[in-house]
């Protein structure tokens, strides 16, 4: 950062509330490696819960050398935590789908208010509306909770081991700056997840006590990761270190840990800086298209999607995929699917596999899905239409006309499904049964079972090819207040 104004930098830092891609990294090694050591960590004071515990940071970093961090991160958070009287930190638990930040306000993994080991947690993380944490284990998914408006999420990221979530708070906390809650929810694992197999029988419930030998209270009205919650084990865990007080309190401004969190906060701004510019741009070019084709949504809503789907084709946001395709699932959806499969099998015919679709920052040329029966974008979701492959088709027309880059790659991998429709009128629109089962399924069921294709989830949507790289960042990423 020579010969650029600390002054400047610090300005710069308000705007930096874009998050870049994460790391893909071996999930699989990494739970193992850290899963093993967090029980073996030695608790350095009187708790009375086994979720939270202050930890000395030298066994805290040997949970961290593994993961994609810098060494000169660890180094800088070295020099930090020297100058505290404690040298401890926390660690902290948190089982499938519990909240780790609601709607911006940060929780405990415990909630008993009469939980002193939360309790401490709580106030030594006081310093922000958000403490400054990394992930260890597992994935997080940040998301827009439209809860109490109607049942849906709206994924903003996935947040695997190393990455850190709380920065610009902190930044907040050392500049001086006032407290702004960021609108956005943190879970365990992912929340935003759609179930593919047939849910509608009242009498699922009913199968899966039976089965499990303990009471489901889920209903078809309720949210999909509920029904995970209920029926699966606790033993899922996210784990992550959380900075207190005491440390982020000896953070100076001239120390290398500050100076790396201004420079990744001004790159992590330039696609808010540029964004002004780029929506000038994409609507001039996608605007005309959707004010000649008919939007049953409303152009405007027309025009935001497509600005989403690009998103998702280019890796920047979050696209939808089977669980059981990706390297490490954001919850533990095997041990379902296992649980619901065997459930369906025992008290009817179907012969499908149970999958679920999960949220995912994927690579290069990986097949990725958005439903416009069940829509994830972040905003007021749409009325209902009497078809969607009105919708479908008017989507569909507008890409054909857009020869600008990146419009074409985009329109060329795309396909765009419905269940059911008057085929012949729709030119260009794909029958969903049309899509391959191989896509959503392990190697080892793919010539054994279908998958159910009826769910709500693939009424309509697309279906298309990733061009971007999920991993192209090539340091730690961090959370802005409004991802």
């Amino acid at each position: 950062m020579q010969g650029v104004s600390l002054g400047i930098v610090h300005s710069l830092v308000e705007t930096c509330i874009r998050q870049l891609d994460p790391h893909i990294v071996d999930s699989v090694h990494l739970k193992a490696h850290t899963t093993s050591q967090f029980r073996s960590l030695r608790c350095a004071t009187v708790e009375t819960c086994t979720r939270t515990k202050r930890v000395r940071w030298e066994e805290v970093r040997t949970l961290l050398k593994p993961l994609p961090l810098e060494d000169e991160i660890l180094v800088s958070l070295d020099q930090v935590i020297s100058r505290t009287k404690t040298r401890e930190v926390f660690c902290v638990e948190y089982g499938y789908s519990d909240l780790i930040v609601n709607k911006g306000r940060f929780l405990a993994p415990c909630g008993n208010s009469n939980c002193q080991s939360c309790a401490d947690l709580v106030q030594s993380s006081a310093y922000s509306c958000i403490p400054l944490a990394i992930v260890i284990s597992e994935s997080v998914e940040v998301f827009i909770d439209y809860s109490g408006v109607e049942e849906r999420t709206a994924p903003l990221r996935i947040m695997q081991p190393g990455e850190v979530f709380g920065v610009f708070e902190v930044l907040d906390f050392i500049l001086g700056e006032g407290v702004v809650e960021p609108i956005w929810s943190l879970s365990a694992g992912a929340r935003s997840i759609h179930i593919i197999a047939p849910l509608g029988n009242r009498s699922l419930p009913q199968w899966l006590r039976t089965r499990l030998g303990r009471q489901i209270i889920w209903t078809k009205k309720s949210p999909h990761w509920q029904l995970v919650k209920e029926t699966t084990d606790s033993g899922w865990q996210t784990r992550m270190v959380v900075l207190p007080r005491e440390v982020i309190q000896k953070i100076r401004k001239t120390d290398r840990l500050f100076e790396f969190l201004l420079e990744t906060g001004w790159t992590q701004s330039r696609s808010l800086r540029n964004s002004m510019v780029d929506d000038a741009h994409l609507r001039g070019i996608v605007g005309s298209e959707v004010a000649k084709e008919p939007a049953p949504l409303g152009e405007l809503y027309h025009y935001a999607t497509l600005r989403h789907l690009l998103s998702l084709s280019k890796g920047s946001a979050p696209c939808f995929v089977s669980a059981s395709t990706i390297p490490a699932a954001s919850g533990p959806f095997d041990q379902f699917c296992s649980v619901l499969g065997n459930a369906l099998a025992d008290n009817t015919d179907f012969a499908y596999e149970p999958v679920i679709m999960q949220p995912s920052h994927v690579g290069s040329g990986s097949k990725a899905y958005y439903s416009l029966r069940c829509p994830s974008m972040p905003g007021p979701r749409p009325e209902n239409v009497n078809t969607y492959a009105a919708v479908a088709s008017s989507f569909r027309n507008v890409l054909d006309r857009l020869r600008v880059e990146p419009w074409p790659s985009l329109a060329s991998s795309a396909r765009f499904f419905v269940r059911d429709c008057d085929f012949a009128n729709y030119p260009g629109i794909f029958k969903t049964e049309s899509l391959k089962s191989e896509n959503f399924m392990r190697s080892t069921t793919k010539d054994q079972k279908m998958i159910y294709f009826d769910s709500p989830f693939f009424v309509a949507g697309v279906e298309f090819s990733v061009v971007g790289e999920a991993g192209q960042n090539t340091r730690t990423t961090h959370l802005s207040r409004t991802a």
